[in-house]
């Protein structure tokens, strides 16, 4: 067993009582001193915890639909049971980490784990890219140490032999099923000096990997946002805003053409 030093058993403590318990982060300094209230399974996962990472470990966190924490809990192979995520650093090699474990006869043990490219945890979320009705994990990270405001996506799909499928830079990003198929496609944008590639990826299900299908170039100022826009009756699209030259907001649509790949038309 790994011994963990009370500072670090203090912080597993905070990051379980924040990212599983609900608690919210109005409370003072003291009060995350003391040691926090915690249910039995959550108790279990701290143990689990001060026995798996190593000593120069440092939990992260990053953000969810679940809050900012570094400890989750997601069905992420679909069988009906919660697994735990854990984000972590490893201090002496500068690098990010993450960690998946499965509840085993009253314990828990490791299933996967990766080290995560980038410098700063950003965002996790869950989407089905492949159409299987089962959900990959999506890890979004940065590296704090620029302000090129570029972004690397890591996707890994969660199954018996769990793999990393897909990973790419981008500067703004929209994972959404476009074309009603049953897989959540993903389209990255990256904003250049003088102009907007927008590039649109697809599960391959015959080759088992994420498939680029087509790039549109645009000739635009950089993109305040980028969103999914449901349509009645026909597949849905992407939505990106921007400052024209006259500092007005404008929107350009990316849709499907009959040859699936993405066109963009301007806003009447």
């Amino acid at each position: 067993m790994i011994v963990i030093k009370k500072t670090k058993c203090i912080l597993v403590l905070i990051a379980l009582a924040i990212g599983l318990t609900g608690c919210n982060w109005r409370v003072s300094p003291e009060e995350l001193l003391e040691p926090p209230k915690l249910f039995e399974e959550d108790e279990r996962i701290s143990s689990m915890l001060e026995e798996s990472l190593s000593e120069d470990a440092k939990l992260e966190n990053i953000s969810s639909d679940q809050g900012l924490s570094a400890v989750k809990k997601s069905d992420i192979d679909g069988d009906g049971k919660n697994e735990v995520l854990v984000f972590y650093s490893k201090e002496q090699e500068g690098s990010l980490h993450m960690s998946v474990f499965e509840e085993s006869g009253g314990s828990y043990e490791v299933v996967l784990e990766e080290e995560v490219p980038g410098r700063l945890f950003e965002e996790m979320m869950l989407a089905d890219v492949t159409g299987d009705g089962l959900k990959e994990l999506v890890i979004n990270t940065s590296d704090k140490r620029s302000q090129t405001g570029r972004y690397k996506m890591s996707i890994y799909s969660y199954r018996k032999d769990p793999n990393k499928l897909f990973e790419i830079d981008y500067s703004k990003y929209v994972i959404y099923d476009l074309d009603k198929n049953g897989s959540s496609d993903i389209i990255i944008l990256n904003q250049e000096e003088r102009a907007i590639s927008v590039d649109y990826y697809s599960f391959n299900r015959g080759s088992s990997q994420m498939e680029f299908i087509s790039e549109d170039l645009l000739d635009k100022r950089e993109v305040v946002d980028m969103s999914a826009v449901e349509r009645e009756g026909g597949n849905a699209r992407v939505a990106l805003e921007f400052y024209s030259q006259t500092e007005e907001m404008e929107r350009v649509f990316l849709e499907l053409d009959a040859e699936g790949k993405l066109k963009s038309e301007e806003e009447d």
